[in-house]
């Protein structure tokens, strides 16, 4: 984590009252390369949005998760992904974002195991 902060490539925000740190949000800048798109080199994901639970329901993560937002704006950012259980629903959803389903996974120790299919060697 602090190679990444020291890189610049995870920014992190805090809110605090009176000292008291009430809740935070991450940024993660991923190097991806331009697109057609998307002339920024970088994407980013929304990471460690949480309140602790005496402070919740105060509009603190929405207010700061919006001052996240704005922020990856100004610095050019025409996407954000944001991982699904990282805050409410409700909540991700007002601020804009939607459910995408254009992204694949693959566990790589899978192909370790012979979990995956051998389609595409180099025979």
């Amino acid at each position: 984590m602090q190679s990444a902060i020291t890189r610049g490539t995870y920014l992190g925000w805090l809110r605090e009252v009176e000292g008291e740190p009430v809740s935070g949000a991450g940024l993660v800048l991923m190097e991806w390369g331009p697109t057609r798109t998307s002339p920024n080199p970088f994407r980013a994901r929304v990471v460690n949005v949480y309140t602790p639970p005496a402070w919740r329901r105060q509009g603190f993560a929405r207010a700061l998760t919006r001052h996240v937002l704005q922020y990856a704006q100004q610095q050019g950012l025409l996407q954000l992904s944001l991982r699904a259980s990282a805050m409410p629903d409700t909540l991700s959803s007002d601020l804009g974002f939607r459910t995408a389903s254009h992204e694949m996974l693959l566990d790589l120790p899978a192909l370790r195991s012979g979990g995956a299919s051998s389609r595409g060697s180099d025979r």
